[in-house]
């Protein structure tokens, strides 16, 4: 019985983790989710999401299609 209740709360527990980040799983697969390359190659990364960094600013969108 132990085992039964703690499978359905491991399986509540991925349904709930799944639903919270269904924007950043569409982002990956649509290729839009920014890479840890982020961290060190800010301007290149930014540049292939489409958009610009600048460091006063921040990210700045290039195409508004692109980026909602």
């Amino acid at each position: 019985m132990v085992k039964q209740i703690t499978h359905l709360l491991l399986m509540i527990a991925a349904v709930a983790i799944n639903f919270r980040h269904i924007e950043n799983i569409q982002r990956i697969m649509n290729g839009t989710e920014a890479h840890f390359s982020l961290l060190w190659n800010r301007k290149a990364e930014a540049e292939r999401l489409g958009k610009k960094y600048d460091e006063e600013k921040g990210y700045q969108s290039i195409d508004p299609k692109l980026h909602k």
